[in-house]
């Protein structure tokens, strides 16, 4: 009997079309478990649906709310990212519409702490300067400006606030339509 070629961990998980709970639960230790678990759940509730998506080197999930996309999840070994995807960032000024709806200090720090700068990921990459809550950032990507790397409580709580906005946003964009 030929030997069976091990498939890489992502195209197994794309053959088995995981669910997300599931990955969460086999990658992920209690603490950010429960996190995780409980974004996906806020998602839900919210009505965004969750696909997978495969990449080169990863697994992720795109969130969509009415065909649009309101953020992405990565789960991997021992590690979770929330990836703002198209939220309003692509004026690089979270300041002025989301002062209103995070103005906790702490919040607001969660943001500052997971700036994703530019790591010249393609040679078309140009980086920007970014405002988040009137401070300002250089050399930030201009694509992903925040990521949430393994975030705690307040970070998920900035993410859902961030998320449930962009909802908003989206609702009214397709009413005005």
């Amino acid at each position: 009997m030929p030997e069976q070629k091990k498939l890489p961990l992502s195209q197994q998980q794309v053959a088995n079309k995981p669910k997300i709970e599931d990955m969460i639960s086999e990658y992920l230790d209690n603490g950010m478990k429960k996190l995780a678990l409980d974004f996906v759940d806020f998602l839900r509730t919210n009505k965004v649906q969750l696909r997978l998506i495969v990449n080169v080197n990863s697994l992720f999930w795109k969130a969509y709310y009415k065909s649009k996309v309101v953020c992405a999840l990565k789960i991997a070994n021992n590690s979770w990212t929330i990836s703002p995807i198209n939220w309003p960032l692509t004026q690089c000024d979270y300041s002025s519409g989301y002062d209103r709806i995070i103005n906790d200090v702490k919040l607001k720090k969660a943001m500052w702490n997971n700036i994703n700068y530019c790591k010249g990921c393609n040679k078309k990459d140009i980086p920007v300067r970014a405002s988040v809550f009137g401070k300002e950032f250089d050399n930030v990507c201009w694509m992903v400006n925040v990521n949430f790397i393994d975030p705690d409580a307040d970070a998920v709580k900035c993410a859902k606030i961030i998320a449930e906005q962009r909802c908003n946003d989206i609702k009214m964009a397709m009413s005005l339509k």
